[in-house]
């Protein structure tokens, strides 16, 4: 499949003799897996019908590489000898250079292949109006103009088979979701052949390009709402295969996506394409943040309160197991353990800005996105994060104050201050208009900042500071992550 695929890219830039070099190549790898099968049939076992199966692809490539290889070469013939005749004006073409390729035409012409068995056909005619101009002794020029116009005649039942690519696709996408699968797979057989096809014709052939483009856009474009319908099938709780497949269907809308925007206006579907990029992205991100939410929500409870109990728990007792510096810095490891947690907030935080720029970009193409959920969602978590920084200088500030090292302390505790004072502004934003237990947050959040500076004070008055209240606190910051 890789060096067939190589064969057509070269066909479409006009390098037929590296597209033959390729199809000859992909040829006689298929003789030998043939005829290697056909040998392994009668040893295989359990396994005979597998090797059944690739016994007979492989025959169909052998088969099919084998004519693409031939058109190939009788493209490159019928080339050579236009450009012979283009380039000079003295130039007399031969009889028996039609006939030739009109010989080899005719072998290749036994083949049903949709589309691609045109061009032997038309390789037929070339040869045969060719002949007749050589024979009646006209100026070789008239094998150019004549030979153009039924390299044009074949180039109009392409596009016109093109069309219907358009057409069955208009027709499938009406049609309930249930019922596309298939049909979209069979409309991508015919994208293959007229590709194929006009992959291998004369490069006057216009518009071969364009046309081509047309198709490699459409074929791009199915894939993506193919892939689409897979992940749409998928049972419940596969997250993480089902982002696999959303972001190989964007992957898809995308190449279409930048295809389209090279052709002219009308070419192809622009706003289905546009709604399948967006959409293919959107409905990525969302599954996306859903694994991260979980994966927090999973840090929080399994580790991240464990880790603030067991910080909030030290007692000056502890300094009979280790130092202070040593305690301190045990502390420190605890707190950069739980990076992963932060980290996985932020990844939801930024997927929701990221979409809210997409949609600044490309507008409200998808229908029934919820865009004022996830600029709430956004703030929340930029609180949550404040929030949580301002649990961790806290503790610190705790810890530092039980060893007596007031002035670090006071540190802590005005940074801690600062976070849940504008921690405590950001979920205030996030939540305006939400009723109910979710309400308070704020207020409680602003009244841990007041909390932190009563103790900032007491560090510097060298009173005893007010310990953070470790069960109401944890239930808070639990239900703000579970809420994101």
């Amino acid at each position: 499949k890789h060096y067939h695929r190589l064969g057509i890219d070269a066909g479409i830039k006009g390098a037929y003799r590296i597209s033959s070099n390729y199809f000859k190549y992909v040829e006689n790898l298929s003789t030998n897996a043939f005829q290697l099968t056909e040998h392994l049939q009668n040893v295989a076992g359990d396994d005979t019908e597998r090797v059944l199966e690739v016994n007979q692809a492989s025959e169909k490539r052998k088969d099919l590489s084998s004519l693409m290889s031939g058109i190939s070469n009788l493209t490159i013939r019928y080339q050579t000898e236009i450009n012979k005749i283009t380039e000079d004006e003295n130039y007399q073409s031969n009889e028996e250079i039609w006939s030739s390729i009109q010989e080899d035409a005719e072998s290749f012409a036994k083949g049903d292949l949709a589309y691609i068995s045109l061009l032997p056909i038309m390789y037929q005619n070339i040869a045969n109006v060719s002949q007749l101009i050589v024979k009646n002794e006209l100026p070789s020029t008239e094998i150019v103009e004549t030979t153009e116009k039924i390299v044009g005649q074949f180039m109009q039942r392409l596009v016109s088979g093109t069309e219907t690519v358009f057409v069955s696709w208009r027709e499938i996408t009406s049609q309930e979701r249930s019922t596309m699968r298939q049909k979209l797979e069979d409309l991508l057989i015919t994208i293959k052949y007229l590709t194929q096809s006009l992959a291998l014709m004369p490069q006057i052939a216009n518009p071969r390009i364009r046309t081509i483009n047309r198709l490699r856009t459409m074929r791009y474009l199915i894939e993506s709402v193919i892939v689409e319908l897979d992940s749409s099938s998928l049972e419940t709780g596969n997250r993480i295969l089902e982002l696999v497949l959303k972001a190989k269907a964007h992957f898809f809308a995308t190449k279409a996506r930048l295809l389209a925007e090279e052709l002219p206006d009308g070419d192809v579907p622009i706003e289905q394409i546009k709604g399948n990029y967006s959409g293919t992205y959107i409905s990525g991100i969302q599954i996306q943040m859903n694994i991260f939410q979980l994966t927090a929500q999973y840090a929080v409870l399994n580790y991240v309160l464990i880790t603030l109990l067991d910080t909030l728990s030290i007692t000056k007792d502890k300094e009979k197991e280790a130092t202070t510096e040593q305690i301190l810095e045990e502390v420190e490891k605890d707190f950069e353990a739980t990076k992963m947690f932060e980290r996985m907030l932020e990844r939801i935080r930024d997927d929701c800005t990221a979409l809210l720029i997409h949609r600044r970009k490309e507008g409200d193409v998808v229908k029934g996105v919820p865009w004022e959920s996830f600029a709430r969602r956004e703030k929340l978590i930029q609180g949550i994060l404040m929030f949580y920084n301002a649990i961790k200088e806290a503790s610190r500030g705790q810890v530092k104050a039980l060893f007596e090292m007031n002035l670090e302390a006071r540190g802590h505790y005005e940074e801690a201050q600062k976070n849940s004072f504008d921690g405590a502004k950001i979920l205030g934003e996030a939540m305006e208009g939400i009723t109910g237990d979710h309400a308070q947050v704020p207020q409680h959040v602003f009244s841990f900042g007041q909390m932190c500076q009563e103790n900032v004070q007491k560090t510097k008055e060298g009173k005893e500071i007010t310990p953070i209240p470790s069960r109401d606190l944890f239930r808070l910051f639990r239900d703000l992550v579970f809420i994101v």
